[in-house]
C-alpha cells in the first residue's frame, strides 16, 4: 500500500471540519455520518492515522501466530513501517522502523 501525501497545511487539523466532525457523535436522530470525502481523502487517511489510531495500541499479530524465538518480521500498518518480533526471552516488543530499512 503506498501511503497518501497528506497536505502541510491540515497536517493536525480535521480535513473536514471540527464542527462536521462533531456531528457524528450527536444522538442518533440528530447526527450525521462522515462525508464521503472521509473514505477517499489522502488527508482525511492522514489525519486518521497520526490523530486517531496512532494515540493508542492497535492489535497487529497473534503470539501464537509468530513463530518460536527469535523471530522477526517486517510488516505495515497504515502506511507506517513496524517490525514484529520475539527476543530469546520469548517476549514480544513492537518497533518502529525507519522507512529506508524496507
Amino acid at each position: 500500500m503506498q501511503t497518501p501525501e497528506p497536505n502541510p497545511k491540515s497536517e493536525s487539523a480535521c480535513p473536514i471540519g471540527d464542527a462536521r466532525l462533531r456531528q457524528v457523535l450527536l444522538p442518533i436522530a440528530q447526527a450525521r455520518g462522515l462525508p464521503n470525502v472521509a473514505y477517499t481523502s489522502a488527508d482525511f487517511f492522514c489525519y486518521e492515522r497520526n490523530e486517531v489510531v496512532g494515540r493508542t495500541w492497535a492489535g497487529l499479530a497473534f503470539t501464537d501466530s509468530i513463530p518460536d524465538r527469535p523471530f522477526a518480521q517486517p510488516l505495515e500498518f497504515m502506511g507506517l513501517p513496524l517490525l514484529i518480533m520475539r527476543d530469546q526471552g520469548g517476549v514480544l516488543p513492537m518497533q518502529t522502523m525507519p522507512s529506508r530499512s524496507f
